[in-house]
C-alpha cells in the first residue's frame, strides 16, 4: 500500500460546507459598512465578502451549468469581487495609515492581495484557512 503524504498544512485546511452569505448582496454588506467600521467588523465582513467570491468562483462554468446560469453567476460573482476590491483598499488604505503613524512594517504592495492583508486579518481573530478566511478560535 502506498504511503499518502499530506500537505505540511493539512491540519489548517478549512472546507467550505455551505454557500457563505446567502441571501444577502454586495449592498447589503455596503450598508453593515457604514454602520460597523471597526477593524474587527472589517475583518469580518471582509471574510465573508471573500468566501462568497470564492464560492461563486468555483461555480463558474461548472459542467453542469448552462449558459444562463453561468452567465447569471458570473454577473453575481462580478458584484461580490467589486465589493472585495473595495475592502482590499480600505484595509491596505489602515495598514498604510498604521505604518505612517505608529512606525509599523506591514507590507501594502509587491505581493498578493490575501497576503497583504493577512496580518490585519489574523490580528482581527481570522486565519487563512487555505484560500477560505476562518474564524481563528
Amino acid at each position: 500500500m502506498a504511503e499518502i503524504k499530506l500537505p505540511d498544512n493539512y491540519a489548517e485546511i478549512a472546507i467550505m460546507a455551505s454557500e457563505p452569505l446567502k441571501g444577502y448582496t454586495p449592498d447589503t454588506m455596503r450598508e453593515m459598512l457604514t454602520r460597523y467600521n471597526t477593524d474587527d467588523a472589517i475583518a469580518a465582513i471582509m471574510a465573508a465578502v471573500a468566501n462568497k467570491t470564492g464560492w461563486l468562483g468555483h461555480d463558474i462554468d461548472d459542467p453542469d451549468n448552462d449558459e444562463e446560469t453561468n452567465s447569471r453567476i458570473k454577473a453575481e460573482h462580478d458584484a461580490w469581487w467589486a465589493l472585495e476590491k473595495e475592502l482590499y483598499a480600505e484595509i491596505i488604505r489602515r495598514l498604510e495609515e498604521e505604518n505612517q503613524t505608529k512606525g509599523t512594517a506591514y507590507a501594502t504592495s509587491g505581493i498578493g492581495l490575501h497576503y497583504i492583508i493577512k496580518p490585519f486579518m489574523e490580528r482581527n481573530g481570522y486565519r487563512d484557512g487555505a484560500g477560505w478566511w476562518v474564524a481563528a478560535k
